[in-house]
């Protein structure tokens, strides 16, 4: 009779295969690269010059149970060299093998080194300086359609103070964030982003979110009317006029900030001798408008400049030479 064998059978002794695979393979000891990116902390009043390695590469032979914790499981490789205590009796000093290995962490035990490199190399460093940069925000908003950006887009903090040497900080002017991109917004926004550390060894700076805001509101249109014209530095005897003295304006906006709109804020004022010197009569309207708030239309698109020539009549002062 023919013995059946289960699937759970099968799948646990697949599964303990795996398992002694997998521990014989981790205690057998192998060779690896691993890069240890260089970190340098130099006293506060010096900073650092001159090309750095990005990271220093150790080729380690080791268990695969010690290499498995040194690339996943540690809080991660670094190779931080330690200057704050040193005393700079010169500008420039060597880095020696010795001074690496020292530097490695996680620590690594000299006998599981076979290789590293670079071995040595040389730190410049020189007197710190600051500078007050502005922040330039990498960010991309597109809004959903029929939605409108009120005012500015706020950033704050919008400048930064970053240290380093003092030819290097004279070619920098702005320094940026992390780049992001939102699309379809259509609400107000507070996005935070991270400076970037381009300059990481060379140039220092208090790494503190920066934070980012705008105002979005649905865009609406909205009729003005009875819109006044003011006619400035006009005696009492006045005989210049305008007709007619009020006008309509529409307006588009985020619908927040337009739909208390008052005529008063679209008035449009005229310095009487500017309709002295007048020689056409026609005069087109160009009223202000408040802050983030759009003019597209005005009615009428022309007022009339008049003259009184006596007190019960006026008449245009429209030039019609060449008409």
């Amino acid at each position: 009779m023919t013995r059946k064998i289960s699937v759970k059978s099968i799948v646990g002794a697949l599964f303990l295969a795996i398992a002694l695979w997998v521990y014989a393979t981790l205690n057998t000891r192998m060779t690896t690269l691993v890069d240890f990116p260089v970190s340098i902390v130099l006293p506060s009043d010096r900073a650092a010059d001159g090309a750095l390695p990005e990271a220093v590469h150790v080729k380690i032979r080791a268990s695969g149970w010690e290499l498995l914790n040194l690339r996943y499981v540690s809080a991660g490789t670094q190779c931080l060299l330690d200057y704050t205590s040193k005393p700079f009796v010169t500008a420039t000093f060597p880095v020696s093998k010795n001074d690496i290995l020292q530097s490695l962490h996680p620590a690594i035990s000299l006998d599981k080194v076979i290789e590293i490199f670079p071995e040595t190399f040389k730190i410049s460093t020189s007197a710190i300086a600051e500078k007050r940069v502005a922040v330039n925000p990498k960010l991309q908003i597109s809004l959903r359609s029929g939605f409108t950006l009120v005012g500015e887009i706020a950033v704050r903090p919008d400048s930064i103070t970053i240290r380093g040497n003092a030819g290097l900080l004279q070619n920098i002017g702005e320094w940026k964030t992390e780049s992001k991109k939102f699309s379809d917004v259509n609400r107000p926004f507070i996005i935070y982003l991270q400076l970037q550390d381009s300059l990481t060894n060379k140039v220092s700076f208090t790494q503190r979110p920066i934070t980012i805001s705008g105002d979005v509101q649905l865009t609406a249109e909205q009729i003005v009317y009875d819109v006044p014209v003011e006619i400035y530095n006009a005696p009492l005897n006045a005989s210049h006029h305008i007709l007619p003295q009020q006008f309509t304006v529409t307006v588009r906006g985020g619908i927040d900030k337009i739909q208390n709109l008052s005529p008063e804020l679209f008035k449009m004022r005229i310095d009487y001798s500017a309709l002295k010197s007048d020689t056409t009569g026609l005069i087109i309207p160009t009223p202000s408008s408040p802050e983030n708030v759009e003019i597209i239309r005005i009615e009428p698109r022309i007022l009339y400049h008049t003259q009184k020539t006596t007190a019960q009549e006026s008449t245009p002062n429209i030039q019609t030479k060449g008409l």
